[in-house]
């Protein structure tokens, strides 16, 4: 009985790689996507570097991603080796600096990651996932520079500057937040995320804490 149930489950199974069903998958990275090694985004950064040096008002770099080139390197140093990956045989892996200029520039522009796809040439299901291991990595990096206070001094000192700053009794902290909202095209999956930031402020202007 045991065997007539094995031939049973063999049958259909012959017939599903008969029928070639079996997908195969023909490429890695698709040919559109390949021209990112001809002009990459490394070398994109150190043209808009190039220009800010040349230019009287130097605004190049800062347009492209919302910061100076310096900060950028500065934010790299902290998250770089935190967001490295290997390369593979198959393909080679999107660079550090690549990554935080993606997930920079979709912070900055809310940019869909269609959009940031022709700009940077990686597949926007790479982007869904560079973007929140690149922010994790941030919000991990960052920790040091942007703190909570930890004890009841430290909260009554904020408490005391907005009052004496602002006239705001018992206060300690501004939070304010920016929802990116992206509407899904039909069965996109997990390619579209909708990102929340949260950010709370000393009296003078100061992050105390940054969530994304």
């Amino acid at each position: 009985m045991e065997e007539d149930d094995n031939s049973d489950l063999i049958i259909p199974v012959c017939g599903v790689i008969i029928g070639g069903s079996l997908n195969i998958r023909k490429c890695w990275v698709r040919p559109s996507l390949m021209s990112r090694n001809k002009y990459s985004t490394c070398q994109r950064l150190s043209d808009l570097k190039e220009d800010d040096v040349v230019l009287y008002k130097p605004n190049s770099f800062k347009t492209f991603l919302s910061l100076t080139s310096t900060d950028f390197e500065y934010l790299l140093n902290i998250v770089g080796h935190k967001i490295a990956k290997q390369d593979t045989n198959y393909r080679k892996a999107v660079s550090p600096v690549e990554r935080l200029s993606i997930t920079l520039k979709y912070l900055s522009s809310g940019n869909s990651f269609s959009s940031l796809c022709d700009v940077f040439k990686v597949s926007p299901q790479l982007i869904s996932s560079i973007i929140p291991e690149v922010c994790d990595a941030l919000v991990e990096g960052l920790s040091d520079y942007v703190k909570i206070p930890r004890s009841q001094e430290g909260w009554r000192e904020i408490a005391d500057e907005y009052l004496k700053r602002w006239q705001i009794p018992n206060c300690l902290g501004s939070m304010d937040g920016k929802h990116i909202k992206l509407q899904c095209p039909p069965k996109s999956g997990s390619d579209y995320i909708l990102f929340i930031y949260l950010s709370l402020y000393f009296p003078k202007k100061k992050y105390i804490k940054l969530n994304i």
